[in-house]
Order: C-alpha cells, then structure tokens, then sequence
C-alpha cells in the first residue's frame, strides 16, 4: 500500500502488524501531519454487525486525551478498506527497548508512572485496555512514554468476546481479540498471552484490575529483563499465570521494598486480593522517585505490615507486642521479650487490618460511616457484613486475632464511642441506640430519623445531628427528651449541621455546617464551626467542608483526598500555624462530606484509602430476584429510569471524572450518549409518559431548576421551574411534574405539582415534612406514593390521593428508602432500609386505598449507593444499581507514630 492514499491520508511506509491489522505511517495531506494509519483485517471488516459495534466502540475511545496516550483521531473508510487514524508516537516500542536486557530501577519507575498516569486516565473514562503489553508502549528521545491501542481488545472482540475460531484456540486466549487464529498456530501468540491475567486465561469477564495485572507483569519485566511469566506452550504459559508466584528475589538488589509489594500486589491470582486502583500504585510510585516512600513488606494474615524504623529506647507498646507475635509465627522466630531498655522500639509502624473471612467492610464514606478507635486506643469498631446477613458492628481489640460480632445491631452506621470505651453509640434509620463493647443489651436513645453523627461527653452528654437536614441536639446516655443546641440558617441561606465533635473541657464542640443559598449552590456558610453547650453561641473556626477530629492539640479533616492536621489551641479555641500532610488518597464521600480517619490522643491513627464511591452495576431482576442480565459496563449509576418503550434508559453518572451528568443508552443496541454536559451538573432525570422529553434537575453556574429537553432533535433544555426542585414523576396524560424541594426553613422537604402550562402556577402536596424521598405517580396518576418521614418517625412509604384530600396511608411496615408502583398499578415494591425488596398487595377504590398484603421478594445491598437505585420496566422487570464489593479495599491502615510528623 506504499504511495498510495486513503481518503485524505497518503501513505508512506508500514510500520508493522499484528492482530489488529497492518501499521503505516502516514501524511494527512488536509492538516498537514504524520498519523499512522491502521487497516483493520478483512476478516474482521466483513462482519457488518462486528464492524458496526466497533465504531461505536472507537466514539468513546477517541475522547480519550491524555499525554501519556496515543490518541486515536478517526476512523475511516475509502475504497472499502476500512482503517483508523490515530496520532503518531515517536520512539521506540518498549519490547524493542527490552531486547537490550533490563532498565536500570530509577528509569524503569519513571517509565512505569507514566504508564500508570495512562492507566488512571483511561480507567477514570471507564476504558480498560485488556491488552496491555511492551509493543503497546512507546518511549521518545524526550522521556516521554505513550501507550497505544486503549480500548482496542475490547472494540474488536465478536459478540461472543472472541474473534477466533474456538476449535483453534487455547481456553481463555477468546478475551484476547488481538489475535488470530492462524496467530495462534504460528505461536505469535505467546507475545500477549504473557501479560494475560488470570481471569483472561481462563476466560472470565475483565475490569480494570486485570490492566493492574499487565501493569505488573511489566514492571517486573523491566527490572529483570525477562518476562514475569512463561512457557514453551501457550498451555504451559496459561498453566504458569493461573498457577505461579512472581520470584521477586530475581529483582535488582536495589528495588525499593515497595516496589516489590507493588508487583505482589498487582499479580495477585484472586481479583478481589489485587491492587483495586491503579491511582494506588501512581501514588506510590511518585512518593518512591520523590524519596518519600519507607521500606515495607507485607505479611500474610489478618495484619499485614510496613515501614518500620528502630530506636534503642522505650517500651514497645501493645500494638509493637502484637507485631512481633505475628511476624514471630510467620517467620518462625522466638517471640522476642516485651520490656526493658535494651529491647529496640519501633517508632513508626504502619498496619494493615482485614475484616475475619467472610466479613465485607461496609463502606466508610457513605451511610456506614468510617471505623472508630475507642478513645484508649485499644478497640476498633466498624461497620460489617457478614455473608448474607445484615450490616452490624463489628469490634476488633488490637490485641486479638479478630473482631467480634455484635449481635442485635443489625442495620447500624455512624458510630462514635463512649469516654470509658466501654460503649458504643450509633444509628439506625430512625433512632439512636447505644450497646455494651463487649456485646449485650441495646438500649433506645432517641429518635433520630437519618443520623448524621455523635459525640460523649465524660458528664454522660450525647451530642447528635438526627436528621440529614436541620441543626444538633443533646440527649443523655440514658434516654429521654432531646433538647436543640444549634438552629440552622433561614429561607434565605438554609443550612444542615453534622459531625458533632465535643471537646476535652465538656464545654465546647465542633461541628460541619453545610451551606446552601436558594439556588442551591454551596455558599461562604460551610466549613467547620466551634459551638457552645452553655451559651448557644456559634463560629467558623476552619473553612474545611469535613468531618473533624480533635488530637494531639490538631484538628484532623480531609481535604482533597488528603488527611491534615491543623493546630488547634483548646484553650483559646483556634486554629493556628500551618496545616500538615498525614496522608494522602484518604477515603472520601462527597455526598455526606466525610472522610474515612480516626484518631485519639496517645494512641493511633487510623484511615481508608481509596475512593469515596463504590461502582455499581445495573442488573435486571425478576420480582422473584433472580438475576436476568446486566446493562452495559460498570460507572457510577445514579437515578436510573427506564423509559416508557422499554428501549432505553437515562441515568447520572457520579463519577467524578464525568462532572455528574446524565447519559442514555440504548438497550437493544448497548450504545451511550451523553444527555447533559458539564459544567452544569444535572440529576432526577424521569421520562415523559411518551419517551420524548426527559425532565431534570440541574445546576449550572450557581443557578439551580428544573430543566426539560427533548430526547431527539437536539434541542436545547428549557427551565421550567426555578429553585431548590427535584423531577419526581409525570403524571400519565403529560399534564403535571411531581417535584420535591427543601422546605422554606431548609429542614424537611415539600413536594410540588407542576402543571406543564406555560404560566400555570405549582401547588404543594405535601408540606415540611422531616425527610420526604423518591415520589412516584401511580399509572392511573389518582395516587402519589413517597418515601418520608413525620414527627420522627423513620422512613415509611406512604400512599395519598391526587388531587391531595388530605387522606394519607402507611404502606411499609418498617422502614423504607424508595419505592416504584408495579406497571399494572396493583402494587407496591419497595426496598427496606436494610436492602430488602418486597411488594406491597394493593386495592383501590374511589377515595379508599388498601394494603392488602406484604411479601419478602429478596434481598440486596441498595443501602450502600447515593440517589434512586431502583426502577421497573413496563414488563415487569426490576431494574438496580448493585454496588461491586470488589472495588472496595476492606482493610483499615492503622499507623503509630504519626504524631512525629506534626512536628516537622
């Protein structure tokens, strides 16, 4: 194909080829530069369904920036020769690189970061390459590294995620789409099937870990010069990923010990046991070239540890005593004798604690709130799921080999301790309990229908936010009534107060305000304000929009991911100095503006890393809860909504790397469009009863309303109510948007119909009620069902007329988050605040509405995710956002000697 042109590209010489096709280098002739041109096989151009899907799939990657990767410009079509178009990377390939032998440590790191920034960006889009290899990576003369090929693997691969005839291939090389048959028995195959993870060999679905995997395999590869794996068969090479350890004595001598731990932690055979986050090992890797990262190993076991230094004075303490009893059994040494001058101190400890077998952490940053030391510093307690039970407390002594269950605290979050550390305080939907430590009875504090948090006073004085919206109040560790300490802003700037925190003099305390104007946007208000039992007074002490702890004379908050500790003076009762890192890529939620850390005076500190949100996946289930399929790749879903065709569905996303914005996808043909664009953050979307129209909530440059724009035609949005206004539902005739809104006073909620009549004027429904979530219009549009809750009574699904008569019915008999009407308008299903889905038997008359029945459906872990995560398709079937466990890290870093650092 020299000389010859394609389009408006000329082509000048081949490059290579592969499984994807033939490489050349290439002159477009319209702008003037070089590309290199890939011409995709005929064997995989001839299959117009394949090809279709392909170019659906090369949209989402050609919207991958980022100057670590190759970006792909286009993909064409001339003469029937299909082809894409993509920037040229100058350099060598790393395999070439390779051939020399291995890359000396402090190169081979800086080649691996600029992979691992390549990694994060792609993977952050929701892209996972699957075929990362040294032929995909490219180094400049300059030092600058590009990855090529992102997404390709996936783009390529058949609607049976193979390309190959099976008869032909190995098991587990169909996720290898890159390849050909005739590939295979020529054995050019063993070039990728080397970087292959696990689950690719042996044929199961792939996520971003498995590019962890590859990344790994790399790394190690760079630093002997070998490949991580191999085989003289593509058998025997299968045999040896699924089966094989990494020898990491064959490293250089000198390979930082967390570079070690970082290829360990990347091969790990079990998905849920390797590296979650590429961003993890970006982290580590900057720290390592910037001289910050300590020598570390991992241990096997409940605790794992790292990065220890020695001193030839003191005592060890309990959790040094515990360490050597650990690595005494593993290492298969005499426990050494606690006590005594001689013996060396470590000064600096960093551990890693895992839940017993079978226990999932519940993630910290939500609705479960983070671990908590008790105030001694000799207890752990968390928030776990053990198998298919529900969510408890779980408390682990840090010199015990496990936590225990606390058993009767089923559906618990938000824990704080009591001053003796003989006590636990915490959160049901709907009350505050508390419970003995060591298990026992659970005792009724007070009502409390969406906690936001506690703090115990040594004079028995129990500090709490009850609500999600609304000001503090006190209660005494024995019950009774519940006094207000602090009133939240008014109409004009209405605000919510959490995280109560009350200090060492009894007297004092702090607390996050979160602030809001009318419109919605995040004012001057929120930050961190000091509080007075006696005096009713309130100031801004810190502009941090975080939970805060105090400690060693600091504050402790999150601040962009980053643990801080500021100076705080507990008599004068203000910050002062600068700020200190304590550490970096700390868990946290920005829905609740919390961050996973804990920490008590001369004791230790305690974190999560990782992110805040947890993906999710969207499963079709039938009302018995049997799994029926999935929708698309696992995000960040929020809110989704099926439309009335049963064709599509709209959703927000919450990733962060998406600006939350709302997307559809078709599901008979699986392809995405972006609905809304950042900046302006939209969410609440529901469908007109005719599919043509989605209504919204938006807020875009600090204005905030309700927003409807057709589906089709491209035409703009058009505002429709202005305001604090979440779309609910839309009445069956088109007529009428039911939203909800904060009330006037920013505690509760209303919830408003809107006619669609230009000037026609919304009527409130429901009014100032303490919690109001998740209205729906039943089919006939003569009910309104909604999740809220009255006179601090918890959460219920509730049944009223429409037009309103003033009649209301309880449907749920305990405590319910969201509920959806069956299509036929003869139920209700509705999920419990534990996660369990069940449906309501419903009869209806003229003015009269009745329950009829109840009955247990099945259960799910919907209690983990933000927003609607449940929704039901005109045929009946239930369609839910499942959090993925798996993204979670379930372990707690547990770090002495932290306080070193604030002295630095």
């Amino acid at each position: 194909m020299i000389d010859t042109t394609l389009s408006h590209f000329r082509i000048t010489a081949k490059l290579g080829e592969g499984g994807m096709g033939e490489v050349y280098l290439a002159e477009d002739t319209t702008l003037g530069r070089q590309v290199a041109i890939k011409v995709l096989p005929k064997s995989f151009t001839a299959d117009s369904e394949r090809l279709a899907r392909f170019k659906r799939e090369a949209r989402v990657l050609a919207a991958l920036e980022h100057p670590n990767i190759a970006t792909l410009y286009e993909v064409g079509e001339a003469d029937g020769v299909h082809f894409l178009v993509m920037q040229l990377a100058d350099g060598e390939d790393l395999a070439t690189h390779l051939q020399l032998g291995p890359i000396p440590v402090h190169e081979t790191l800086e080649i691996a970061l600029q992979i691992a920034q390549a990694l994060e960006a792609a993977h952050d889009s929701g892209i996972v390459h699957r075929d990362l290899k040294p032929a995909n990576v490219t180094l400049a003369p300059d030092g600058q590294v590009k990855v090529l090929d992102f997404g390709l693997a996936k783009a390529m691969e058949n609607g049976s995620g193979s390309d190959q005839d099976s008869s032909q291939t190995p098991p587990g090389l169909s996720l290898s789409p890159t390849l050909t048959a005739q590939m295979t028995q020529d054995g050019v195959l063993l070039g990728t099937a080397a970087y292959m993870s696990p689950e690719q060999a042996r044929g199961k679905p792939v996520d971003r870990r498995t590019d962890n995997w590859a990344f790994g395999a790399l790394l190690w590869e760079m630093l002997t010069g070998e490949r991580c794996f191999s085989g003289e068969t593509v058998t025997d090479l299968l045999s040896s990923i699924t089966r094989d350890e990494p020898d990491l004595d064959r490293l250089p001598a000198d390979t930082p010990p967390r570079i070690r731990e970082l290829i360990s932690r990347c091969t790990r055979k079990e998905i849920s046991q390797r590296l979650q986050h590429i961003g993890d090992g970006r982290v580590l890797l900057e720290e390592v070239l910037a001289g910050k990262a300590s020598a570390g190993f991992q241990v096997p076991g409940d605790i794992a540890f790292a990065a220890a230094s020695a001193s030839k004075s003191g005592r060890l303490g309990w959790l040094i005593a515990a360490g050597l009893a650990v690595l005494a059994g593993v290492l298969g040494i005499a426990q050494l004798p606690i006590g005594g001058p001689e013996v060396p101190t470590v000064q600096s400890l960093t551990v890693s604690i895992n839940p017993p077998e079978g226990v999932r952490l519940v993630p910290g940053g939500g609705l479960a709130g983070p671990p908590v030391l008790s105030p001694d510093g000799q207890q752990i307690a968390y928030v776990g799921r053990d198998g298919a039970s529900k969510q408890s407390i779980f408390v682990r002594p840090l010199d015990e080999p496990e936590a225990r269950k606390l058993e009767g605290t089923e559906g618990a979050h938000r824990l704080f301790w009591s001053p003796d550390s003989q006590s636990i305080g915490f959160f049901t939907v709907g009350a505050m309990h508390r419970v003995p430590a060591v298990g026992g009875p659970v005792v009724h504090l007070a009502d409390a229908p969406d906690g936001r948090g506690g703090s115990w006073g040594a004079d028995g004085t129990i500090l709490f936010a009850p609500n999600y919206t609304g000001g503090l109040f006190r209660v005494s560790e024995d019950g009774g009534a519940a006094t207000p300490m602090t009133e939240p802003g008014g109409s004009d700037a209405p605000s919510t107060h959490r995280y109560p925190l009350l200090l060492p003099d009894g007297k004092h305390f702090l607390f996050l305000v979160r602030g809001r104007t009318v419109s919605g946007a995040d004012t001057e208000v929120s930050g961190t304000y000091l509080g007075s039992i006696e005096k009713g007074e309130m100031r801004k002490v810190l502009d941090a929009v975080s939970n805060v702890l105090y400690a060693h004379e600091h504050l402790l908050f999150v601040r962009d991911g980053i643990l801080m500790a500021q100076p705080f003076d507990p008599e004068q009762l203000e910050v002062e100095g600068e700020a200190k890192i304590l550490a970096h890529n700390v868990r946290f939620d920005l829905r609740f503006s919390r961050g996973v850390f804990s920490a008590v005076d001369n004791g230790p500190l305690i974190y999560q890393q990782g992110e805040g949100l947890s993906r999710s996946e969207l499963r079709w289930h039938d009302q018995e809860g049997k799994v029926l399929g999935t929708v698309g790749e696992p995000d960040y879903y929020v809110d989704p909504r099926i439309a009335p065709d049963n064709r599509r569905i709209v959703f927000r996303t919450a990733n962060p790397a998406a600006g939350g914005t709302l997307w559809t996808q078709n599901l008979e043909t699986g392809f995405r469009t972006r609905f809304t664009f950042p900046p302006a953050d939209a969410y609440g979307p529901v469908w007109s009863p005719d599919g043509r129209h989605i209504a919204f909530g938006m807020v875009d440059d600090g204005e905030r309303g309700v927003y409807v724009k057709a589906t089709v035609g491209g035409t703009p949005e058009e505002l429709l109510l202005e305001g604090y206004f979440t779309p609910q539902g839309w009445s069956p005739d088109g007529k009428v948007l039911i939203a909800r809104s904060a009330s006037e006073t920013g505690v509760g909620g209303d919830l408003w119909a809107v006619p669609l009549d230009k000037g026609a004027e919304p009527t409130k429904i429901a009014h100032n009620l303490e919690q109001l979530r998740y209205a729906r219009m039943s089919p006939d549009g003569r009910w309104i069902l909604h999740c809220s809750a009255e006179a601090s009574t918890g959460l219920y699904v509730r049944v009223e007329p429409f037009p309103p008569t003033g009649s209301k019915w309880q449907v749920s008999t305990g405590q319910a988050m969201e509920a959806v009407w069956t299509p036929e308008g003869d139920g209700i299903i509705f999920a419990s605040i534990d996660g369990d889905v069940k449906r309501a038997d419903i009869r209806t008359s003229e003015g009269s509405f009745e329950v009829v029945g109840i009955r247990d459906l099945f259960s799910t872990d919907l209690a983990q995710l933000e927003g609607e995560r449940l929704d039901i398709a005109p045929d009946g079937r239930l369609l839910i956002s499942v959090p993925l466990d798996h993204d979670i890290d379930h372990s707690i870093t547990l770090e002495t000697g932290w306080t070193s650092r604030l002295s630095q």
